[in-house]
């Protein structure tokens, strides 16, 4: 117990020495890559998550809709970019599946539905623009098949062709690694969705929940960039699997967000080495308040949360510490956390759990939730009695 209370102490005082971003100031704000960014670049656009949306009917009958991304989508790009940073040629190849699954009651008769379809969209987008708008444009194929109530519905099933144009803007750059997110969409595709910010609204009678995450990571593709090109790719590898260690749980542990954020400071030291890295870069500013990996580590943070009853109280002061050290908790999420606090600590009295308690008063004290913390001490000193 001890050794927690010692731990909630320290937790924000050992991650402020972690390693954070640098940015240099932008000449007229422009957004623009790095000007060692011309030449060759590659990298990924990593889709996951899910849409739902929940309403009901003036007269009664509702309906309720929730897409999800597959976990075996695959979207790689390389493009060239010129000196004055305009991408001069380049692709993005597609391999991108989600399925949608809708039930719910028909108006007036009020006759149960479940509507099943899968979607699967392939082929290669080509790349255009610059870091303010980097746009992918083509054809891709559309292979869906739709089931409703048990019935294979020809009508809306097959395969088609159809127009894609996907508007990405890089928004943070750490030296030679860029990230960005998809600001516009045109064509059928899940990416239309993916462009609204994620969280939960309401518009009568329906209440919609995005958490749908698409983030596009891009890096220079020559070795000659690198004194070590092993090194960096290795750290962008550690990234990626990071990453897909939170996107693609159901359930992440409070570990797999902090892999994520060690594989970044460890790609940020191996650029720091870099002669590259040591000058001064013109024509770059960060444009975004929520990074890239802050974006990540909330959707851990929301997946927890959504499931509270697979986790103890332990985990949920882990997953505080690891979201507090990155600013990943905003209000909304800071709020979420304290209730499932509050109600672990019921659980925990329900339970006789004294160290479920001890683990609530510590984190209370270590961080000044008072009530939290009168609460909690209470019940440790009735279980102590």
């Amino acid at each position: 117990m001890t050794t927690r209370l010692k731990r909630l102490a320290l937790a924000p005082l050992l991650f402020s020495t972690l390693l954070v971003p640098t940015h240099a100031g932008a000449q007229d704000g422009e957004i623009a890559f790095p000007p060692i960014g011309s030449g060759r670049w590659e990298g990924v656009v990593l889709a996951s998550g899910y849409l739902s949306s929940d309403g009901v009917r003036r007269d009664g009958s509702f309906n309720t809709s929730v897409t999800d991304v597959i976990d075996d989508t695959e979207i790689t790009l390389d493009f060239v970019v010129g000196d004055n940073g305009q991408v001069t040629s380049g692709r993005m190849r597609v391999d991108l599946t989600w399925f949608v699954e809708s039930v719910g009651t028909a108006p007036v008769t009020f006759e149960p539905y479940r509507v099943v379809s899968d979607h699967h969209q392939t082929g290669s987008l080509a790349i255009s623009g610059n870091a303010k708008e980097l746009v992918a444009a083509g054809t891709l194929t559309h292979q869906s098949n739709t089931v409703s109530d048990g019935v294979f519905v020809e009508e809306v099933s097959g395969t088609r062709i159809g127009e894609i144009k996907w508007g990405f803007q890089v928004l943070e750059a750490n030296c030679v690694l860029v990230t960005g997110a998809p600001v516009w969409a045109a064509g059928a595709s899940v990416m239309n969705e993916a462009r609204h910010p994620p969280g939960t609204s309401e518009d009568p009678p329906y209440t919609y929940s995005n958490r749908l995450a698409v983030h596009l990571m891009a890096w220079p593709a020559d070795d000659d960039v690198f004194e070590d090109p092993e090194g960096i790719k290795e750290a962008l590898e550690q990234i990626t699997l990071a990453a897909d260690g939170i996107r693609l749980r159901e359930y992440p542990e409070a570990i797999h967000l902090l892999e994520l954020v060690q594989a970044w400071n460890a790609l940020k030291a191996e650029l720091a080495g870099l002669e590259e890295c040591q000058a001064t870069v013109l024509g770059w500013v960060p444009q975004s308040e929520e990074s890239w990996l802050v974006d990540l580590l909330q959707q851990g943070l929301i997946k927890a949360l959504d499931n509270p009853d697979d986790y103890k109280a332990s985990d949920f002061i882990d997953f505080w510490v690891v979201g507090l050290s990155e600013g990943a908790l905003d209000n909304a999420l800071s709020v979420r956390f304290l209730n499932a606090f509050y109600n672990k600590l019921d659980e925990a009295i329900a339970d006789g759990d004294t160290d479920s308690i001890y683990d609530i008063l510590s984190f209370a004290a270590a961080y000044n939730f008072s009530v939290l913390y009168s609460q909690a001490m209470a019940a440790f000193q009735g279980a102590s009695e």
